[in-house]
C-alpha cells in the first residue's frame, strides 16, 4: 500500500566542515520498503535512530528530500490533505490537548469525512462510539482530558486515531503510559485492525512486543535501514544484538509461547 523508493528526509542538521562550507544532513537516508494492508510492521532503533522520521514520512506529515513515497502507486505529495486524511491516520508520541470532553476529541477523527460546516451524521457518531467501546472509554466519555490518567488519555487518543477509519495506520509508541494490561490490549487492537486488512505500522521501544506481534520488523540504525524482514528473520541475523548491543535470551512461559529476555554484552 505504501511504498517508500530511496527515500530520505529529516530535519537537514547542518554539518560544518574545516573548509568552512557546510552540508545539510538528512535524518534518514535512502530508505526502500512497504507496509502493506493486512500486515502489522514495527520500527524498532535506538532512540535517535529515525524511527519516527520514518514513520512521519511514510504518512506524509514530512515531505522527501529525494525518492518517492507512494500510495497505491500514486506520489503521496500529490494527493489533497483531506483525502489523504480519510487514507492514512497518524498516533503521534506525544500530544499536547484542550479541555475537552473525550466524546468531543474522538468524534475529531471524522473530520476528514465531513463537509462544510461540519455536521456530524449518525455513522459518525456510531463509529466513534465503536472507537470509545474498544478502547474501554465508553464511560469515560464526558469526562475531560485533564480530568482523566494519562492512560486513560493516550486511549481516548487511540479512539479518535480508530475513529478516522483509514486504510493504513500509523501509531508512534501507541503503549505510552499504558499500564501492562492495556498494553496488551493495544496489541490485541493492533492485530484487529490487520484482521481488517488494514495496514499497521507501530513504532516501538519494547522490542518483545514488536517481535512478537509484527509480520515485519524496520530496525532503524542512525538513520539507516539495516533490516526489513519478519521478525524470525530478524533473531536469526544478528542485527539486534549489534544494534542494541545486547544478548538475546529466548525463553517459554508455562503456556509454551516464546519470549524474548535482553542482557546487556559482558564487556572484557
Amino acid at each position: 500500500m505504501i511504498k517508500l523508493v530511496e527515500a530520505s528526509a529529516g530535519y537537514h542538521a547542518r554539518r560544518r566542515f574545516a573548509s568552512g562550507s557546510r552540508e545539510d544532513e538528512n535524518i534518514i537516508s535512502n530508505i526502500s520498503l512497504s507496509f502493506e494492508r493486512g500486515a502489522v510492521s514495527s520500527i524498532i532503533g535506538l532512540n535517535g535512530s529515525g524511527k519516527s522520521t520514518l514513520a512521519k514520512l511514510a504518512c506524509g506529515l514530512i515531505a522527501a528530500s529525494s525518492g518517492d513515497v507512494l500510495i497505491d502507486g500514486v506520489e503521496i505529495s500529490s494527493i489533497k490533505r483531506r483525502k489523504l486524511a480519510q487514507m492514512v491516520s497518524y498516533l503521534p508520541q506525544a500530544q499536547s490537548y484542550a479541555n475537552v470532553p473525550i466524546e468531543v476529541l474522538v468524534m475529531h477523527g471524522r473530520f476528514p469525512h465531513l463537509g462544510y460546516p461540519r455536521v456530524y451524521r449518525e455513522i459518525d457518531r456510531q463509529i466513534a462510539k465503536k472507537a470509545m467501546d474498544d478502547m474501554d472509554i465508553w464511560e469515560l466519555r464526558e469526562k475531560s482530558l485533564n480530568e482523566v490518567s494519562g492512560g486513560e488519555r493516550q486511549k481516548a487518543y487511540f479512539a479518535m486515531a480508530m475513529a478516522q477509519c483509514t486504510d493504513a495506520v500509523f501509531l508512534d509508541e501507541p503503549a505510552t503510559f499504558l499500564d501492562a494490561p492495556h498494553q496488551l490490549d493495544v496489541i490485541d487492537h493492533a492485530k484487529r485492525l490487520r484482521a481488517e486488512n488494514k495496514a499497521v505500522v507501530m513504532v516501538s521501544h519494547d522490542l518483545n512486543a514488536a517481535l512478537e506481534c509484527s509480520d515485519m520488523v524496520a530496525l532503524m540504525n542512525r538513520g539507516r535501514l539495516m533490516a526489513f524482514s519478519p521478525p524470525n528473520d530478524i533473531l536469526s541475523s544478528g542485527l539486534i544484538e549489534k544494534t542494541f548491543g545486547v544478548e538475546i535470551v529466548e525463553f517459554r512461559n508455562v503456556c509454551g509461547d516464546v519470549h524474548y529476555a535482553f542482557k546487556r554484552r559482558q564487556l572484557y
